[in-house]
């Protein structure tokens, strides 16, 4: 079981008792009757997400033995193009960045005009191909989030 399915389970159950107490009155029925009505809707709760659960995670690893057959059987120039996406975008998000930075400086040149969004843009590609996912690279672990 992932940590983030550990954090959501038992937040179903605390829905679940929210929600029959909302919805059944407690002149309606017994302490005892409550209990347990909540105890088995919070079970069926979880049980159903966690069914969910194992059979998103059996399409994702399902998809992916697929990608990894299709990139085996593929030629080589699809794979060297698969390959070069990532750092030529990784890259070419640096170099806008760096000559923004150093160009008037240094170069005695202006800006590329950009607006809040494109350096929103560039500084996501460069956080996620040069930040988190290069530390989690070296130390061949995934994020937990």
């Amino acid at each position: 079981m992932g940590p983030l399915l550990l954090e959501i389970a038992p937040v179903v159950g605390g829905l679940v008792k929210e929600v029959l107490k909302r919805v059944l009155p407690p002149e309606k029925m017994s302490e005892e009757e409550r209990k347990k009505l909540e105890m088995e809707a919070a079970a069926q709760a979880t049980q159903l997400f966690l069914e969910r659960y194992s059979k998103e995670m059996e399409d994702v690893m399902n998809a992916r033995s697929l990608a990894m057959v299709e990139a085996q059987n593929a030629p080589w120039l699809v794979r060297l193009l698969r390959g070069l996406v990532r750092p030529i975008i990784g890259f070419g998000c640096a170099t806008i960045w760096g000559y923004n930075v150093l160009a008037p400086q240094f170069l005695n040149q202006p800006r590329i005009p950009l607006n809040q969004w494109d350096y929103f843009v560039i500084m996501s590609v460069l956080s996620f191909y040069f930040g988190l996912r290069t530390f989690e690279k070296t130390k061949g672990s995934q994020a937990r989030f």
